[in-house]
């Protein structure tokens, strides 16, 4: 089967499909310049195959693609960013080359 990742913006979140079935989802906010990960979730029968991986990248490679750095909420992102080093420029928390942390950004209101 066939793995795929959709941007389903209009719901602020990303999800992950394996054929037709949605496995799980990873739930953002746009702010300024940042992209907030906020919770990523897999079903449970369709834990430890890769695709909270395969939605922390997709986020990362998002806010990359739309010049946004990353603030990031979500304890699983968290881990897997620490994992990745290649994404650690895109952490707005952290000077990606140094590893020093960097100013906290003010959150965008919630409508």
């Amino acid at each position: 089967m066939s793995t795929r990742v959709e941007d389903v913006a209009d719901r602020s979140r990303l999800e992950v499909f394996e054929g037709s079935d949605r496995v799980g989802w990873l739930k953002y906010q746009r702010a300024q310049d940042v992209l907030v990960l906020e919770h990523t979730e897999v079903d449970r029968s369709h834990e430890g195959h890769g695709y909270g991986g395969r939605l922390v990248r997709s986020a990362l490679d998002l806010a990359k693609g739309e010049g946004r750095r990353v603030i990031v909420v979500c304890p699983y992102a968290k881990a897997w960013l620490q994992r990745h080093p290649d994404y650690a420029g895109l952490d707005y928390t952290h000077d990606g080359a140094q590893g020093t942390p960097g100013p906290a950004p003010e959150r965008a209101e919630q409508p």
